[in-house]
């Protein structure tokens, strides 16, 4: 969650960004020492904010993935 926030415009006086509460998720399996499985979960409710001005953030977004490790 971020709460008031103000972003820097090199035309005009700062400007207000939106607050905004942005839930993450986040979890791993090992199957064993050397081989696991995840999965992270990104704005799960879909909001839209900019974290910097002018820079959208994605929307829901999701990373799955599997580690080998040596």
């Amino acid at each position: 969650a971020e709460g008031k926030r103000w972003a820097k415009n090199p035309t005009e006086n700062p400007i207000r960004l939106e607050e905004y509460l942005a839930i993450n998720l986040g979890a791993e399996y090992l199957f064993s020492k050397h081989i696991s499985v995840f999965v992270t979960i990104n704005n799960l409710t879909g909001v839209k904010y900019q974290e910097w001005y002018l820079y959208p953030n994605h929307r829901f977004n999701m990373l799955a993935g599997a580690s080998y490790r040596f």
